[in-house]
């Protein structure tokens, strides 16, 4: 095949994916059919931040948590105001992401930190590589396809880049004196106006 025949290809934000005739998922939105041919190409007016795609077989029904699976995470997610799913543990985090979030944590006066009223930790964490039956299915249950995961008070927050830009932009600190945990780094900029 010459390169001639490649001299109308346009390389698309999406060119690290193979696609196939199949259906492309937007996050909590509708699946989109996408046709290929040799004369259509196709094109998204805006790309959302994660996408997933699935054969045209799977787009119909997303694989179910096992409700034994479901309650084993939801506690796991619960037992402390924050929790952080990862490698490792925050003592030693075996990847550089879930140390990078350990660290955040660790700015912000929460890792170490007890609860004043029941003297209970702040912070669990729990090393998804030591049972692989809950790596796979926190994937489903929070929807988010990496590690580290961080909880506060259940809900679902983000992954390492969600928390790293949260610092940077002073929201965590926010969400974290919101929420009653506290951050040690709001009461360093207190302490510096008094």
């Amino acid at each position: 095949m010459s390169l001639r025949a490649f001299s109308k290809l346009r390389i698309l934000p999406l060119s690290a994916l193979r696609l196939a005739q199949g259906s492309v998922s937007f996050l909590h939105s509708s699946t989109l059919p996408v046709q290929f041919s040799k004369t259509v190409r196709p094109t998204f007016a805006a790309l959302p931040t994660r996408i997933s795609v699935r054969s045209s077989s799977e787009a119909s029904s997303p694989p179910e948590l096992d409700k034994a699976l479901r309650n084993r995470l939801t506690e796991l997610t619960t037992r402390t105001r924050v929790v952080v799913l990862m490698k490792g543990d925050p003592m030693e985090p075996r990847c550089g992401f879930s140390n990078a979030v350990c660290r955040i944590l660790e700015a912000h006066g929460v890792l170490g930190k007890h609860d004043p009223a029941t003297d209970a930790p702040l912070l669990s964490s729990f090393d998804v590589l030591s049972d692989s039956e809950v790596r796979e299915a926190a994937k489903l249950f929070s929807d988010w396809p990496t590690f580290p995961q961080v909880f506060f008070d259940g809900e679902f927050i983000g992954g390492c880049d969600i928390l790293l830009d949260m610092h940077r932009s002073g929201k965590l600190a926010a969400e974290l004196e919101r929420r009653g945990i506290g951050s040690l780094l709001t009461e360093r900029e207190k302490g510096k106006k008094n």
